[in-house]
Formats: structure tokens, sequence, C-alpha cells
């Protein structure tokens, strides 16, 4: 993964909400914004920007920031563009999942394909407003924001592995039923029915009742 200009902070990030928009005035010329993604956790994340192509190009899309520090993005904004989005502002998708040795292989498909993000991923959006107001040159995000910390991993077993090759040690759990007291000859003759015989309203408990032997 390539990586952006990164520094070392000398103490802590305060977590703080994202912003939601990034103000862009009117320009002639395309207009240069910058975004600063912090990692004030100590977890590695992979981060995934993605933007509206046509308004926004971004110059590092893809890469990886390890926890206590930040990257800076610079944006290139093309104001002249942003009058075709009529039902909504063109808008900027950051994107993180951590990384580990264990998740490299699904973190590599990832990176190199578009649609595979999911809310559980996302961290924040920037929808970029056309005003007057003042345009701030930089604008800060902070991980996780919306994206989980921590990912289920799946262990595919080894071809030819038996899921159940040590289950000899296991202990049956009717290993000991020889222990119980069979029926006797009593017993058997008591509980004994003919076949289509039904019960008709005997007393069933006065059949447990056995003679005193001495």
């Amino acid at each position: 993964l390539p990586s952006p200009v990164v520094a070392h902070p000398s103490s802590l990030f305060l977590m703080s909400s994202n912003p939601l928009h990034v103000i862009i005035n009117q320009s002639d010329t395309p207009l240069i914004r910058r975004i600063l993604i912090r990692n004030p956790t100590n977890i590695d994340f992979v981060v995934k920007i993605l933007a509206a192509k046509r308004v926004i190009d971004v110059d590092v899309t893809r890469f990886l920031l390890k926890g206590n520090t930040f990257a800076t993005i610079n944006l290139t904004v093309n104001t002249n563009e942003m009058g075709i989005f009529e039902m909504g502002f063109p808008k900027i998708d950051v994107f993180a999942r951590p990384f580990s040795n264990a998740n490299q292989n699904s973190l590599r498909e990832w990176v190199a394909n578009d649609g595979m993000e999911t809310e559980k991923q996302h961290v924040a959006s920037l929808k970029l407003r056309m005003s007057k107001e003042y345009s701030a040159r930089d604008t800060i995000i902070d991980l996780p924001g919306g994206a989980q910390s921590v990912e289920a991993l799946e262990w595919g077993q080894k071809n030819g592995g038996p899921l159940d090759g040590d289950t000899h040690t296991a202990t049956r759990f009717d290993a000991d039923t020889v222990t119980a007291t069979p029926f006797d000859a009593v017993d058997t003759k008591m509980f004994g029915t003919k076949e289509g015989q039904t019960n008709q309203g005997w007393n069933v408990m006065a059949d447990w009742i056995k003679p005193m032997v001495n």
C-alpha cells in the first residue's frame, strides 16, 4: 500500500465528532484543499477514500495508517463541475478496516475493488457545499469514526484435515449408564401390556407398591 505524508504526534489526539461538510467557494480555477486523517488509537488501519471523480481528485485513495499517526490527503476540487449535481452535494466517503496478519488476503481484495465497502467500515462522509462563507484549507477526520475497530476472522480448515480428528478424546454422554438398575421380572410383568390394551382408569401408582419380601 502507498504511504502518504505521515507525522507522529507528540500526544494522543482527542476523539471528536467528524464534520459533515466541506465549504467550497466558487472559483474559475481548481481549488486545493486538504483532509487530515488522524488515528488516535493503537490500531493500524487500512484506509480507502472514494470521491465524486468529475468534481474531486484525491492524490492518495488507499493507504495504511499506523496507530497514533496522521496522514495529509490533498484534494483538487473543480467547482465548475459541481453544478451537474442537482439532487445533492458531491461527497467524499472515508472507509477503514483494522489491519492484521490474519486478514491480509481479505484486505488486498478490498483495496483493489470498489463496491465492497460496508457500513461497518464507514468512517465518515464529507459533502462539498458551495458557499460564500469562509472555506478552511484543512478538514480533520478522526479514526475509527463510524467504522468498527475489530473484525471477526474466518480461519479456513486445511485440505484433508478432518474436522473431528480429535473427538476420540471426548467422553460419551451415556458412558456410565451401565450403572443403572435394570428392570427385574416383576417390573417387566407389571408394566407389560398386550397389544391393543389401554389404561382404563386403573390406579397406575398402585402398581408401584410391591409386597415386602422377608
